[in-house]
């Protein structure tokens, strides 16, 4: 995108003066690209004594610069070093004619960590003012010594008043990153987006349409107070961080302001670096240490000059205001401590702490200790850190396409997307980190290990409650298997997001023996001791043909005992049955035919099928439960046995049970006769057929569907009391399903 052509907006003066030779130069700077127009004029003056109106050893006043268009901001820059002990002072005057206050220019100390000019010039903060027409700059000492020797003083003089607010390819993705973080605080401060001020975009834009300083993040662990030295903005504070948006964007060559919030006189809060929450600011360089506080820090300034000026008590409360809310948001205590990139810092602090500056002015800076401990106060009553680590929770939206396949052994990252259904914002860039995690402490599809998990990288900086965040993580395939299945989890740190799991399968490829089953022939239900020929097929998912003889299928119980439906024609206790083809290629099917024989007793059996073969062949594992039923059911009916009687009595009984299996009784069915425990019974007697079987089927067959009866007489115990018989139809020396009958006797 080209940038919107802004008239009358900026004009460079570069004056080579060279005090000895006298030589005072004006050169045309030309048109700046993108379509902004910048006015350009050539002024060649011969003698530097003839363009100033004082000139001292100790001192020169240059004579009126006159603009060519009003304007409220000037910044300069020069080649040479000025000591400490001398001055660069710049005076504005008004359209009026008036000439206002000598200013003194600051050196440009704060900066993005480690920047230096691409000319390798000296640059000062600027200065503005109400709006003019004219300056003039003077260069003093208080030594007694010659003025050093300084060449090309560029000035750049500005009007920022007009808002000329472009939107740029650069804003908009920069604002899909921050999910709107400037908008309101937790303690409900508001704050003035950077369409509300004016900011052009497009001046921060590169000409392939990137930004020309991309965001980086980092937890923010401190706040750094700054004043900016100059104007408080009058009546129009706007124009001011218009101002210092463009001298550090366009003047300075960053790509966007340095600061991440300003601070009017009224008690405004101004949205500064684009990115919003966590984004790396360029406030806080120390030159001299060659050492950054940028990463990790807050840089909040108060436009005005505070070293002789005074911040209004609005401009205290919004920085009060502004602190807590950001101390909850991040869980950073206002008027607490901690080591911070080399020494143990407040965590509210102004800018000389860590610099060779007056910033933010004594004015400014007497007030921090009361800032710090009024923020505490808003801080606790908002909930402070118990606010700032509120519950995490989320709820899945979508994944990366599933199944997935990865070669084995290779890696590959995937994604997952969650809602973050919570009360605290996502940081990509806060500790503890996002992990995904396999809630099977034995995976192998963990890269970094099923334990440990491994990071999870969100694709934007911030996910505010009610949004939706992209997490990428790594899988690795494992060398084993054709096919894995596994169930992760997201956490932060140790903790576990709430509600916050989902599935993965990953497909094997490439492995040079593989198999996977294709279907498995076997009854879902069968009989007892009944015999069925089964038949299964294994596709080969490898890249090697198979050999009859060298790839066989065995057949085990759970926990590879061997499986309970051998029979006698089986090669081996767990089969490892031949396949009937000579030959399997890669992507043929091998058949595999067997007999299996299923047990006696009736229960869910379990049959694991392997296929086994060169290399540790690998194979998803298959199963198949099958039910066993006996052919043989019963349904009681009725009885005879008396609820009391005497010890002398000797009773014939009658029981009559309905066959409701699939196979005709015959007179091998009996009945069995027992106490409480399976022990014997009170009851028996010797004419009984055994002690525990006491009589069989009276009837010669018993069809499924018809009756059958049982008699046998009882002889009881010579106690008097009450006494229990379980009356059970057995065969085959089990009982048969739902043939038992409990009869409870008294006996006196």
């Amino acid at each position: 995108m080209k940038r919107q052509a802004v008239k009358k907006s900026v004009i460079f003066i570069i004056l080579g003066v060279a005090m000895a030779a006298g030589i005072f130069v004006l050169e045309p700077v030309g048109r700046a690209s993108s379509g902004e127009e910048v006015i350009a004029k050539t002024m060649t003056i011969s003698s530097s004594l003839s363009n100033t109106e004082v000139v001292q050893p100790q001192y020169v006043r240059s004579s009126v610069l006159y603009a060519e268009f009003p304007f409220i901001g000037i910044g300069m820059s020069w080649d040479g070093e000025l000591p400490e002990s001398y001055k660069v002072s710049i005076r504005a005057r008004a359209k009026d004619g008036g000439w206002g206050e000598w200013m003194d220019v600051s050196p440009q100390i704060d900066f993005p960590d480690g920047w230096t000019a691409a000319d390798g010039k000296n640059y000062a903060q600027p200065i503005f003012f109400p709006e003019s027409d004219a300056w003039q700059y003077s260069l003093w000492t208080l030594e007694d010594e010659h003025l050093p020797r300084i060449e090309d003083i560029t000035f750049r003089y500005f009007d920022s008043r007009e808002e000329r607010t472009t939107k740029a390819n650069i804003g908009d993705w920069l604002r899909s990153l921050i999910s709107g973080a400037s908008a309101v605080t937790p303690i409900g401060v508001d704050v003035v987006s950077r369409a509300e001020w004016g900011a052009n975009e497009s001046l921060g834009q590169t000409s392939s349409g990137g930004p020309i300083w991309e965001p980086e993040y980092a937890q923010p662990a401190k706040i750094i107070i700054h004043h900016t030295a100059g104007s408080d903005g009058g009546n129009d504070p706007k124009s001011i961080v218009r101002g210092i948006y463009y001298w550090h964007t366009v003047s300075l060559g960053w790509g966007d302001i340095g600061y991440n919030y300003l601070i009017d006189k009224n008690g405004v809060i101004y949205e500064g670096r684009e990115g919003g929450d966590g984004v790396v600011g360029g406030h806080a360089y120390n030159e001299a240490k060659d050492i950054g506080y940028n990463r990790g820090s807050i840089g909040i300034a108060v436009l005005g000059q505070y070293e002789s000026g005074v911040p209004t008590a609005a401009a205290i409360d919004a920085l009060t205001r502004l602190s807590a809310s950001l101390g909850v948001r991040f869980g950073l205590e206002p008027d607490g401590n901690g080591f911070f990139v080399d020494e143990t810092l407040p965590n509210v602090f102004g800018h000389k702490e860590v610099d060779n500056t007056l910033c933010p002015g004594e004015n400014l800076g007497s007030n921090v200790d009361t800032i710090r401990s009024e923020a505490q106060k808003l801080f606790e009553a908002a909930g402070g850190y118990a606010q700032s680590t509120n519950t995490l929770k989320a709820s899945f939206v979508r994944q990366s396409v599933q199944p997935v396949k990865i070669p084995s052994g290779s890696q590959k990252q995937l994604w997952v997307e969650f809602k973050n259904t919570g009360t605290v914002t996502w940081r990509s860039y806060a500790q503890p980190a996002f992990k995904i995690v396999s809630a099977n402490v034995s995976s192998n599809l963990m890269a970094g290990g099923a334990a440990s998990g491994n990071t999870a990288v969100l694709d934007t900086p911030n996910v505010a409650p009610g949004e939706v965040g992209r997490f990428f993580y790594t899988l690795k395939a494992p060398n084993d298997t054709v096919e894995a299945n596994d169930t992760f989890v997201l956490k932060a740190g140790s903790a576990t997001v709430a509600i916050a799991s989902f599935n993965v399968t990953v497909q094997v490829t490439g492995l040079s023996y593989a198999a996977a089953a294709r279907d498995i022939e076997i009854l879902p239900a069968t009989f007892s001791r009944a015999r069925n020929t089964t038949v299964v097929r294994f596709t080969n998912l490898g890249t090697q043909a198979w050999k009859r003889g060298e790839v066989k299928l065995g057949i085990y119980d759970l926990g590879n005992r061997g499986s309970r439906y051998q029979h006698a024609s089986w090669p081996d206790d767990n089969g490892m049955f031949d396949f009937e083809e000579l030959e399997v290629v890669s992507g043929g099917t091998a058949t595999f035919r067997f007999v299996l024989l299923s047990p006696d007793e009736p229960g869910l059996y379990l049959n694991v099928y392997r296929v086994s073969g060169p290399d540790g062949l690998a194979q998803k594992e298959d199963r198949s439960v099958t039910r066993v039923d006996s052919p043989y059911e019963a349904k009681f009916i009725s009885h005879t046995v008396p609820a009391a009687m005497l010890n002398i009595w000797r009773p014939a009984v009658t029981l009559t049970f309905k066959n409701t299996g699939v196979m005709p009784w015959d007179r091998s069915v009996g009945l069995q006769v027992v106490d409480l425990g399976d022990t014997d019974s009170q009851f028996v007697n010797s004419n009984w057929d055994d002690i525990r079987i006491a009589t069989h089927l009276n009837e010669a067959q018993v069809n499924p569907g018809e009756f059958g009866t049982f008699t046998l007489r009882l002889y009881p115990p010579q106690n008097s009391g009450l006494y229990l018989n379980i009356m059970r139809v057995f065969k085959d020396g089990r009982p048969i399903k739902g043939g038992t009958f409990n009869a409870i006797t008294r006996v006196d």
